[in-house]
């Protein structure tokens, strides 16, 4: 049996600590193990020639970039960050999605077109929408609007 409060405490400063982290990273290989159904949400999955995630380590002079998930298509790519969060996202995702297609952009030399997506269950602030800078927005309600 716990005193009073203390399987509380315990509660927030153990486990929610790990299990935000643990569950944004089952939410990525979710989004990963069903990129075909994704795709159709988006509407180019018969297009799709090669999908996967990226990623290129540290070195000593520049910092590595993850890439979530990545759909290649003819001409075209379509790079997708899968954020995990309480509220919806805001603009300050456009910052942190720039730095990494700084990073990936050298190894996307044969490629016409990039698209942008953003897949996150709790979607978009008002402010981020009005930026258009997403080519495509995948939230809860379109990954389960058949199953609710």
């Amino acid at each position: 049996m716990f005193y009073k409060g203390y399987s509380q405490q315990i509660f927030q400063n153990q486990i929610i600590l790990q299990w935000k982290p643990w569950l944004g990273l089952a939410f990525e290989f979710f989004c990963i193990k069903n990129n075909e159904f994704i795709a159709n949400l988006m509407g180019f999955a018969d297009e799709i020639t090669g999908v996967g995630s990226f990623f290129q380590k540290s070195t000593a002079n520049e910092s590595g970039v993850q890439i979530d998930l990545i759909y290649f298509r003819k001409n075209i790519i379509t790079i997708c960050e899968i954020k995990l969060t309480d509220k919806p996202v805001g603009i300050e995702i456009i910052n942190e999605f720039d730095e990494k297609l700084i990073k990936l952009k050298p190894h996307l030399k044969n490629y016409n077109m990039l698209e942008f997506a953003l897949i996150s269950p709790s979607g978009i602030s008002k402010t981020l929408q009005q930026k258009k800078y997403f080519h495509h927005i995948v939230t809860l309600e379109d990954l389960f609007k058949d199953v609710i």
